[in-house]
């Protein structure tokens, strides 16, 4: 048995790691509460300000007597019915609420999402050179792009799938070099070297394609554009059952007659542009 397990680790190949700060002497992604490092606009690690991972809570037995509720999926009745009994007045002591409507005002209270959230809606012109078509005007929906890359840098279910430095890694038995995540780059580590003490690179990706609105709606489509960060490992940003991307916005579906190249293209860019915020257009 140990000469078998003796055996299994001689032939695993050994991985040497070289990291940003000790090959460097700087460090990357600094922890702050701002935008702003040396004066220069960043994208960088947002941490938010509560004073306990469990707030609004005020304690865990708060927040884990409230998710027991939920998970069970007790009733009104029955809270208040567990919050109103004497004999269990030394667990009351513990939670601030004394009620199933106050409870669900606490719960209400959590921070999720994004921050601050609104979908903006704009309109682009297309204008073509070519006599007879006439111009056209399309509806465009997106959201702020920073904050939607604050809430995944800074998203805390994420603390142990981002990456904010570059790392090279090496097999240590020839020396070759290990490319797996984006931050594993030499792309990465050159612009890491441009940016000033504390800030950290977010490479942003984009990806979308036209959806059919089948549940509801199946003589309606919509193309959305999603986004997530290069930061975020790549298992984490496939997972379906986290929000490893978030719709960015929703391009305009050109009519059906609009069958020129350069009419649609027209409008992608100027719709990426403004998305993007490169352009600015007229709100509606």
């Amino acid at each position: 048995m140990n000469e078998q397990s003796s055996t299994r680790h001689s032939t695993a190949p050994s991985i040497r790691a070289e990291t940003f700060e000790e090959i460097t002497g700087r460090f990357a992604g600094q922890p702050v509460n701002s935008d702003h490092v040396d004066g220069r606009d960043f994208a960088i690690h947002v941490m938010d300000d509560r004073q306990s991972e469990y707030e609004p809570f005020s304690n865990a037995t708060e927040y884990a007597l409230v998710h027991w509720f939920l998970q069970a999926k007790c009733s009104k009745g029955d809270i208040n019915r567990f919050l109103s009994d004497p004999r269990l007045l030394d667990i009351h002591k513990l939670v601030t609420f004394e009620t199933f409507d106050e409870m669900i005002e606490l719960v209400h209270e959590i921070p999720y999402g994004i921050q601050n959230d609104g979908w903006t809606t704009t309109e682009i012109t297309i204008t073509s050179d070519i006599q007879g078509v006439l111009d056209n005007t399309y509806k465009l929906r997106f959201r702020d792009i920073q904050k939607s890359i604050e809430f995944l840098i800074g998203h805390r279910p994420f603390a142990d799938s981002l990456a904010y430095a570059p790392i090279r890694y090496y097999n240590g038995d020839n020396n070759e070099r290990i490319y797996n995540e984006l931050h594993t780059a030499d792309w990465w580590w050159d612009t890491q070297l441009q940016l000033p003490t504390g800030a950290t690179v977010i490479p942003v990706l984009l990806s979308t394609d036209k959806t059919i609105m089948t549940q509801h709606h199946g003589d309606e489509a919509c193309w959305p554009v999603y986004m997530t960060i290069g930061n975020l490992n790549a298992a984490t940003r496939r997972k379906q059952t986290v929000p490893g991307s978030v719709m960015l916005a929703q391009l305009p579906i050109l009519k059906e007659n609009t069958n020129k190249d350069d009419i649609k293209a027209h409008a992608y860019h100027t719709a990426m542009e403004i998305i993007l915020q490169r352009k600015t257009s007229k709100i509606s």
